[in-house]
């Protein structure tokens, strides 16, 4: 129980106290596996099709689309990766999980805490990298080195075998520190922690170039993504405040007050940044970090935003009353411009992220029962592609015709007897083709 309340609250724990919300796991072995003989591949005979009945939504209304489509009937190939009922951590950025790195995909497996890596082209496993905590929500890819990371540690791998080239942890003490994921720019990443303070390392070496501690506030913590414009890193921090450091020199260049926290990764939009907090949207200059713009909506959250060239799409929600699920409030989506909302449409309770993807222009909304496809200017879902018994549970990488993701399935087991047994969850990693 405990792994699946994990995976559920990670977000609000971010905003919380710098105390560790729960033990991890026992200390594992980083190992890289072999070379696996069984790619666990699929009838690679696969079309797109009509599915008018949505068989297999179990008694939930699919959402309009323009097109229906069964996950089975696009599947690639299937590789199953453990019995776990979380098998990847939420994000609180646009990055996809698993990442495609040339004829290779990778993933970053929540619990049991791993690093998977398959041939694209069949799913069979090339390697593992077993972690000595739970994973982060993806991995990293720059320069030819793969970054990977726990709540404790960031590793920098060797993406064709995963051998570790060096890894880091910010403190000796026991503890989660590390709840952002990192940046890369050029010869340098970095990567903000829980104690508020923001990390330059080397990428070759692992070494600290320079720190800063971001503020004296009691809940200091840099939970968000960092991105670099130009000379400048610019981070936020659940203490209300964006900030742009020199990348050179660590030098504070400005900070700026927001509403509240962020947790969220920072994101370009035209030459501005898109800074979330949970209550708004904020387009900061990166120069001087000047509020340009904000979108809130009163009574409402924001839950997730993914940028496109053309402009947003955000889901928010009503706040939760006390005393009822969060899951039960109306959920939004919303399509904005700089200066304009070009749609607000009713979304599914269940649809908690977005990503747009640069290579087919669409924007991809994972749901507990499905895959919609949506075109980001008008908010039309082209596609929705119905799951059965799946539950799509992380970002997907589209490239050359295939989606890739990670999906939790729903066995049915029966005793002797043939009756039905508590149900049991197996995390997957699936390519399906495109419609």
């Amino acid at each position: 129980m405990r792994l699946m309340f994990t995976a559920i609250v990670i977000t609000i724990v971010m905003l919380s106290s710098c105390d560790d919300h729960g033990k991890n796991l026992d200390e594992k072995a980083l190992h890289t596996a072999k070379h696996s003989d069984k790619p666990n591949q699929n009838d690679n005979q696969v079309m797109t099709k009509s599915n008018d009945d949505n068989k297999g939504y179990a008694g939930l209304k699919p959402p309009e689309a323009d097109q229906y489509h069964s996950l089975d009937d696009l599947l690639v190939w299937r590789y199953e990766i453990a019995e776990t009922s979380s098998i990847a951590l939420p994000p609180n950025g646009n990055n996809p999980n698993p990442l495609v790195v040339g004829d290779i995909v990778i993933a970053s497996i929540f619990s049991p805490g791993e690093i998977v890596a398959l041939d694209r082209k069949n799913g069979r496993k090339l390697w593992s990298l077993q972690l000595p905590e739970y994973g982060g929500p993806h991995v990293s890819f720059a320069d030819d080195v793969l970054y990977a990371k726990t709540s404790r540690t960031l590793y920098a791998l060797k993406p064709a075998n995963g051998a570790v080239i060096w890894d880091w942890t910010p403190y000796d003490e026991e503890g989660e520190w590390i709840y952002s994921s990192p940046t890369i720019e050029g010869d340098r990443l970095f990567i903000g922690d829980r104690n508020g303070i923001l990390h330059c390392l080397s990428t070759k070496t692992g070494d600290l170039l320079w720190w800063k501690k971001t503020s004296e506030d009691e809940n200091s913590q840099v939970n968000a993504t960092a991105i670099v414009i130009n000379d400048l890193v610019i981070t936020a921090t659940n203490a209300a405040l964006a900030i742009a450091y020199k990348i050179d020199s660590g030098k504070e260049v400005w900070r700026q007050s927001l509403e509240s926290g962020s947790i969220f990764q920072i994101q370009r939009l035209g030459e501005n940044i898109i800074v979330q907090t949970s209550n708004s949207i904020n387009l900061l200059s990166p120069g001087n970090g000047e509020i340009m713009h904000q979108w809130s909506w009163p009574g409402r959250q924001v839950t997730f935003t993914s940028v496109h060239p053309d402009g947003l799409l955000a889901l928010t929600k009503k706040e939760a009353k006390r005393g009822s699920s969060s899951s039960s409030q109306g959920s939004l989506l919303l399509g904005l411009s700089e200066d304009d909302t070009r749609f607000e449409q009713n979304s599914d309770q269940f649809t908690r992220m977005l990503r747009y993807e640069p290579n087919t222009k669409l924007v991809y909304e994972p749901q507990y029962k499905g895959l919609g496809i949506i075109n980001p200017i008008s908010g039309r879902r082209l596609h929705f592609i119905s799951s059965q018994l799946k539950s799509i549970v992380s970002l997907p990488h589209i490239t050359d015709g295939i989606i890739y993701l990670l999906a939790s399935e729903t066995h049915f087991d029966k005793d002797d007897n043939g009756k039905r047994r508590f149900p049991r969850k197996v995390g997957v990693l699936l390519a399906m083709r495109h419609p």
